[in-house]
């Protein structure tokens, strides 16, 4: 009876797809394929083949060319391939469409253009295509991009796959500012000649995680499928945060360092005029990029170009939640005053003459003072340098150089009574490894000016009779009596200076400035 039933079925499924072929899957599974429309010739590829890029896939990465009917639904039949190489490349041999269109589907990790790292998580990217006359379709963040409005057009508009392609791959370039010539179709586009491929795949990268790079392209394709038009402003902002905020010549020298790797010669087009372009628009608002606050002698700001050995500057910054920032200080000689405010300060290369300070957390405040006391570039002249490398760039996203005037250093002027403490005692280890004698250290009270014209003043002690020792150490404090800085010294000169700030009515608040 089982048996009479199940010929039943068969013969009502034949009966209702006429002469619709039957195929088991795996033994288990019968699905039924539709006969193709005797209209349309069955389509033969020797060789179907392709890239997957957002940067390029890497090896293993899974492709499903997935048949489609003329309304692009499924018609049942898929062919299972997988990237060949770490360029994103894949090929299928011998396969057969019953209809003109085919849908891409690729799931895997891919090479992060914006990081120069493989991504964290995998992503699907997707691609449409009427492959009647081509044998190569690459799948990339256009193609996916414009998916949902192309079934939009012809499943509810009732467009040809040709007009709906065509108008949504325009829609989607005018998100960003673009436009390409209409002959040009998305899948035939290639990351490492197309230049506008290139500026939207970055731009959607930007410094986000692989995840909500994803949910990115995903917001963007609902928000379009209606109407082909970016309506939510708050995702066009993220576009023009993420733009700004990621290091265009990193992208190229990650790209030219992976496919080197590869053994692959590119010549990387020139993305960079777009992105510009893109973040010079008036598309979208800006709300989310690091600034230097041009107030309180900011070393970082673009209106300081010029310094006094000796005096004191403030490096500030402002890093929004989710960006990161690092600056290398180099070409001289400075000190800092510590603690610094949410900077982390690695210890200086004295033989680079450089120092890296990297902000701690992002979202918060950040500020460190500096007082450079010489500059000397790679032409010897008194000129310091500061790097800037913004979101976790290989490479300096800016750089600047400050004249540092050591002739104009501010005036110290000895008081009339200067203080000498000659009773102050310690332990001290010469360059050479010998420890001298207790020795005597002499202390002096100076009064000088220091940054913008302010009053203070110094304290100085040097070792007696120790010529090889250290040149001595200063302690500046102003007029208020709080520390500024202090450069070598040690307890003992703490001590001394207190002893003389009780005679000369002031109190020291003290940090350790290494």
């Amino acid at each position: 009876m089982k048996n009479l039933f199940f010929l039943f079925l068969v013969c009502a499924a034949c009966l209702l797809s006429a002469c619709d072929e039957l195929i088991t899957v795996d033994g288990t599974q019968t699905v039924i394929v539709k006969d193709p429309d005797p209209a349309v010739p069955v389509i033969t590829k020797e060789v179907f083949s392709g890239y997957v890029q957002k940067g390029p896939f890497v090896n293993g990465s899974s492709i499903t060319i997935i048949e489609l009917d003329t309304n692009l639904n499924q018609t049942g039949k898929n062919y299972a391939t997988s990237i060949a190489d770490n360029s994103g490349s894949f090929e299928q041999k011998n396969i057969e469409f019953m209809s003109n269109f085919v849908q891409l589907k690729a799931d895997g990790f891919y090479f992060n253009e914006v990081s120069g790292k493989n991504s964290s998580a995998q992503i699907t990217l997707t691609a449409l295509a009427d492959v009647s006359d081509i044998n190569t379709v690459n799948v990339n963040v256009l193609t996916h991009l414009e998916r949902a409005r192309v079934e939009y057009l012809v499943q509810q508009n009732s467009m040809s796959f040709a007009a709906a392609k065509q108008q949504a791959q325009q829609e989607v370039l005018a998100i960003f500012g673009f436009s390409i010539s209409g002959t040009i179709t998305s899948e035939s586009l290639n990351l490492t000649e197309n230049a506008i491929l290139l500026a939207i795949s970055c731009i959607l990268q930007g410094p986000f995680s692989t995840g909500d790079m994803a949910e990115l392209m995903a917001d963007i394709s609902t928000d379009i499928r209606t109407d082909g038009v970016l309506n939510n402003n708050a995702l066009g902002t993220k576009l023009i945060d993420n733009a700004i905020n990621i290091s265009l010549s990193a992208v190229r020298v990650n790209l030219e360092s992976k496919y080197a790797e590869l053994g692959i010669n590119v010549n990387i087009p020139d993305f960079e005029t777009l992105v510009q372009s893109f973040i010079d628009s008036d598309l979208y608002s800006k709300t989310k990029m690091i600034t230097y606050p041009e107030t309180g002698s900011n070393l970082l700001g673009d209106d300081i170009t010029s310094v006094v050995a000796g005096r004191w500057y403030s490096m500030s910054a402002e890093v929004p939640e989710g960006l990161s920032l690092k600056i290398i200080l180099k070409n001289g000689r400075w000190g800092y005053a510590i603690p610094s405010m949410n900077w982390q300060v690695n210890d200086p290369n004295y033989g680079s003459l450089s120092q890296e300070f990297t902000v701690i957390n992002s979202g918060q405040p950040c500020n460190v003072s500096i007082s450079p006391n010489f500059g000397m570039d790679e032409n010897y002249e008194s000129y310091m340098t500061i790097e800037y490398y913004e979101n976790g760039s290989k490479i300096p996203t800016k750089t600047k150089k400050i004249f540092v005037d050591d002739t104009a250093s501010a005036p110290v002027c000895e008081f009339d009574d200067p203080l000498e403490l000659p009773w102050i005692k310690r332990q001290f280890v010469d360059n050479s490894g010998n420890q001298p004698d207790n020795y005597v250290t002499t202390m002096k009270l100076y009064q000088c000016i220091y940054g913008a014209g302010k009053v203070g003043f110094i304290a100085e002690y040097s070792p007696f009779d120790c010529s090889d020792c250290d040149v001595g150490a200063k302690i500046l404090y102003d007029c208020e009596g709080k520390f500024v800085s202090e450069s070598g010294g040690e307890i003992e000169l703490l001590s001394a200076l207190l002893e003389a700030l009780k005679v000369r009515n002031k109190v020291l608040i003290f940090e350790r400035n290494y």
